[in-house]
């Protein structure tokens, strides 16, 4: 089976995805069953166990984007899982501890991936569309 030229970024984009899901996934049951590893008071709002919610179902969500992306679609899902974890990770900087530098950096190189290397698996650069040629389009009537 031969692979197309940018479909490196599209699998790499779903790995870091998968990377993503499981880390928040984890974090989420840390912070439901262990609760003195986070800071809650750098909580920007609500309580620990909510962000626990959250971080479980944007850990599982990601999780599903990562093996729809491995399996060839869900780039737009990629996208937008990818953007709400850059913003749960924001609005929680402080208190998920040191790697939510990670976190922030892996989101990130997962919308790069998706945005400028390939349209749902195909391999096709994204490009503008081009203008026609002005020696090869022909000319209008007068």
């Amino acid at each position: 089976m031969s692979r197309s030229k940018g479909t490196g970024w599209y699998d790499f984009a779903g790995f870091m995805m998968a990377i993503v899901g499981i880390s928040y996934s984890i974090s989420g049951l840390h912070a439901l069953f262990k609760k003195e590893y986070f800071h809650e008071e750098t909580l920007v709002f609500g309580s620990l166990q909510m962000w626990a919610w959250i971080w479980l179902i944007v850990g599982m969500l990601g999780l599903v984007a990562a093996s729809a992306l491995i399996g060839g679609g869900g780039r737009m899902l990629g996208i937008v899982l990818a953007s709400l974890s850059a913003v749960v990770t924001l609005l929680t900087f402080d208190s998920a501890g040191q790697h939510s530098f990670a976190r922030l950096f892996l989101a990130v190189l997962v919308i790069y991936g998706l945005t400028t290397h390939g349209e749902e698996g195909t391999g096709e650069m994204l490009t503008p569309s081009a203008a026609p040629d002005p020696r090869t389009a022909p000319m209008p009537p007068r």
